[in-house]
């Protein structure tokens, strides 16, 4: 191979190389807020059904039925 064959090559293995390493990166990355994103949905599905209950209820300005 010639020198700049040889060169560009190399350039190009370590182009791949740092993509290869980004692509690892944004991998976990997409990981981690696929899971964040997990528990925020739970604690969305909590929180609609404390709200649910809490409607479900008597208002503080209404009398319970018993009166």
């Amino acid at each position: 191979m010639t020198d700049e064959l040889e060169t560009r090559l190399m350039e190009l293995e370590i182009r791949y190389s740092h993509l290869e390493h980004l692509t690892e990166e944004l991998s976990d990355l997409v990981r981690t807020q696929a899971e964040e994103i997990e528990v925020l949905r739970q604690a969305v599905r909590t929180m609609r059904g404390q709200v649910e209950a809490l409607s479900e209820g008597p208002t503080p300005h209404e009398r319970p039925p018993h009166y």
